[in-house]
């Protein structure tokens, strides 16, 4: 491995997230979005050809600036929308809002709010491109349906974290959940059981005409593990 270069975004503050689009056939270019500051920033590469060793002309194609300059975004996760394809970045950080993205359009099509705190971490599922994973200062993780708005789980509380939770992730199945916290720990969570399952498939009911009925967020208070 070798470096190929470097760059400086011109805000001058820490980078604190960086993820790489998996969704990309191996023909396409290199895509992948940087969190710092108040800012989202989208970068594309032509993939090296074999046995060239030279550096790869990195390309700026989007910024997103946040409106509140206070905003710090500390992370950021691809997805796509199942039907159009096209591709989708959720961000968050220290305001606790997640801005749901969309590169196409160059637009903020949603915006998530329900943690008390800082977001640190966010993940999509493996196999279902509308699920996504928030983790925050708030010590609780929760799970989002990008298509009705829902939130499906609350991960915390009794037996949860004592501490903000830093980190997070889906197994490669998409049942269980490892996170990680201040607090020293780590605990596994059981995203499979009936209850949630069930809670799942009623946000994709729910909101179906842009009505404003609160959805019953299921509240997991037990992990099946923790250190």
């Amino acid at each position: 491995y070798h470096c190929t270069g470097n760059w400086r975004e011109d805000h001058g503050q820490a980078l604190f997230g960086v993820a790489v689009n998996p969704y990309l056939s191996d023909t396409d270019t290199l895509v992948f979005a940087t969190a710092g500051f108040n800012r989202v920033t989208v970068y594309q590469s032509p993939q090296q050809q074999q046995g060239n060793t030279g550096s790869n002309e990195i390309e700026m194609v989007q910024c997103y600036a946040d409106p509140d300059p206070d905003e710090n975004f500390y992370t950021v996760a691809w997805s796509y929308d199942a039907d159009t394809k096209k591709p989708i970045l959720a961000a968050a950080g220290v305001r606790g809002i997640i801005r749901i993205l969309s590169p196409a359009s160059m637009s903020c099509i949603r915006n998530f709010i329900g943690h008390g705190n800082a977001i640190n971490e966010l993940k999509f599922h493996p196999k279902d491109p509308n699920i996504l994973l928030s983790v925050s200062r708030d010590h609780a993780l929760r799970v989002w349906n990008l298509k009705t708005e829902a939130n499906i789980v609350i991960f915390g509380g009794v037996e949860g974290h004592r501490d903000e939770v830093l980190s997070a992730d889906f197994d490669m199945s998409g049942e269980k959940i490892v996170s990680c916290g201040m607090d020293h720990s780590l605990k596994v969570w059981n995203f499979n059981t009936e209850n949630i399952k069930e809670a799942v498939k009623a946000s994709y009911q729910t909101n179906p005409n842009g009505s404003k009925i609160t959805f019953a967020t299921v509240n997991c208070h037990f992990p099946e593990f923790s250190t």
